[in-house]
């Protein structure tokens, strides 16, 4: 009876200790998902600037010769 009763001790602390370490995972994945989906979005912004600048310099340059 006692050993029964330390297993279900020892499988209510494993549970309580995954429930645990699932937050801090959770607390710090937040934040780096919403960097990472902002400096995606800056990069694609950036990629168009920059297209479009290239190519009114390109036709700028085309038309001076």
């Amino acid at each position: 009876m006692l050993s029964y009763i330390l297993n279900i001790y020892q499988n209510m602390l494993r549970s309580e200790g995954k429930q645990m370490s699932s937050e801090p995972f959770l607390s710090s994945l937040i934040p780096f998902a919403g960097s990472g989906l902002l400096g995606y979005a800056m990069g694609f912004a950036l990629k168009k600037v920059l297209k479009w600048m290239l190519n009114i310099v390109g036709f700028l340059a085309y038309f001076e010769e």
